[in-house]
């Protein structure tokens, strides 16, 4: 492998900011430390609302950026991630990322020093998970709060014929997270109501897997990501128990037949 060789950097342009939709929200300079930036990370764990840049500048050329949001104000926190790294040798800044599992119980500032290592610092305890919002949108209006909870899965009793649209975020101590993607189901008959009436849960789910339905369960068949049946109950009742234990980790497609129709949904089993 040929070593990577230091140059003198490269000011970065302006830095740019686009909403989820690709629309440009403005810009602002880089500097008067950061430049030639080569990863971003948002953080709104610290207490704060910032950008963290990875620039080849600095004494190592890895030097870690705090910036103010929407301001684009540098705070005056800089790190020169070289300090801890023995011996940093030529390996400069790259990429950039916040994750909150690559050190338990708190979010960690993780980046690429090119050919040299993957680093993380700690960056704030990962405060404790609360429980989960769920947004809900009809007929494509605005989206509301629906409800609060500290379930892994939920069921919007029927709310009648239309689109209907959902995402969920997670509740921390210290704020709340992203959202998810949106989830819409159209539902239009008898055969959608069923997608309202039968509960599958936990999701994911690990040692047993709980189907209730407002209709007389007639049989479940279970399906692996291949396609191949895992398994086959009989059941004639409105509720049953399937025991995933012996599952191997994956995604499951559970097919129950009701007397009113047929019900598909997807189980993560860890």
């Amino acid at each position: 492998m040929s070593p990577i060789v230091k140059t003198d950097p490269i000011p970065s342009d302006d830095i740019t900011r686009f909403d989820m939709s690709g629309a440009m929200m403005g810009s602002f300079p880089v500097g008067p430390v950061g430049a030639s930036y080569y990863g971003f990370a948002f953080d709104n764990y610290s207490g704060g609302t910032y950008l963290w840049g990875y620039a080849q500048v600095g004494a190592s050329s890895n030097e870690l950026v705090q910036i103010a949001l929407p301001s684009g104000t540098e705070t005056g926190v800089y790190f020169d991630v070289g300090s801890i790294i023995d011996p940093a040798g030529v390996g400069i800044a790259g990429g950039l990322c916040i994750d909150g599992v690559f050190i338990p119980d708190y979010y960690s500032i993780i980046g690429n020093m090119q050919g040299i290592s993957l680093w993380g610092v700690e960056l704030v305890g990962n405060t404790s998970l609360l429980g989960y919002n769920i947004y809900y949108q009809f007929n494509y209006g605005t989206f509301d709060l629906l409800d609060f909870t500290t379930e892994t899965s939920y069921t919007h009793i029927f709310p009648g014929y239309y689109a209907h649209c959902y995402y969920v975020t997670a509740v921390y101590n210290n704020g709340e997270s992203e959202a998810t993607e949106t989830e819409c189901i159209i539902v239009d008959g008898i055969e959608d109501n069923i997608l309202f009436q039968t509960q599958v849960y936990p999701n994911p789910a690990t040692g047993v897997v709980t189907i209730k339905s407002d209709f007389i369960i007639q049989n479940i068949m279970v399906y692996n990501s291949a396609g191949d049946e895992v398994r086959k109950e009989n059941v004639g009742n409105y509720s049953c128990i399937v025991n995933v234990a012996a599952f191997k980790p994956g995604i499951y497609l559970f097919r129950i037949a009701t007397v009113e129709g047929v019900v598909v949904r997807r189980i993560v089993v860890k």
